[in-house]
Parts: structure tokens; C-alpha cells; sequence
């Protein structure tokens, strides 16, 4: 190789590490961002008080009837297409 082919890919290389270097600045800042989010909640629930845990499961939702109203929707639409196959044949 030339000089200056090998000059023109050390220029290549070193803007790829400063790309790479900016893209992982980038991720370690997201990380902190998520790591220090992540203590804030831990915080909140370890100190919260027994009045704030019985408020939430009293206002946390309840998905056994619209699980059992899913269930029974696909039961019927599988019967209905039992019929309907055997209409057909």
C-alpha cells in the first residue's frame, strides 16, 4: 500500500472511533439515566408506609374477569368454527 491509501484509511479508522466513542458516551449516559430511575422506585417502595400499600392493592385492577371473558370469546368463536366446518363439508 501507498502512503497516502494508508493515510486515508488511518482518517477512516480515527472517525469511526470517534463515532463509536460518541455512541458510547451515548449508552453510558442512557445507563446512568435507567440506573438512577431504577433507585428512585426502589426508594419509593421501600419507604412507603403500610396506608400507601393498602391504598394501591385496593386500586390495583383485577383481570380475572376480562381474562375469563377472553377465555369465553375464544371458546366460542372455536365452536363457531366447529360449525361452520361441518356445515360446509
Amino acid at each position: 500500500m501507498s502512503i497516502k491509501k494508508m493515510e486515508e484509511e488511518v482518517t477512516k479508522l480515527r472517525k469511526d472511533n470517534r463515532e463509536l466513542k460518541t455512541h458510547n458516551l451515548f449508552l453510558l449516559d442512557r445507563l446512568e439515566q435507567w440506573a438512577e430511575r431504577n433507585f428512585q422506585e426502589r426508594q419509593k417502595w421501600m419507604n412507603m408506609t403500610l396506608d400507601e400499600v393498602l391504598t394501591l392493592s385496593k386500586t390495583k385492577a383485577d383481570y380475572t374477569q376480562a381474562k375469563e371473558l377472553a377465555k369465553t370469546v375464544e371458546e366460542l368463536e372455536e365452536n363457531q368454527s366447529k360449525v361452520n366446518s361441518k356445515g360446509l363439508a
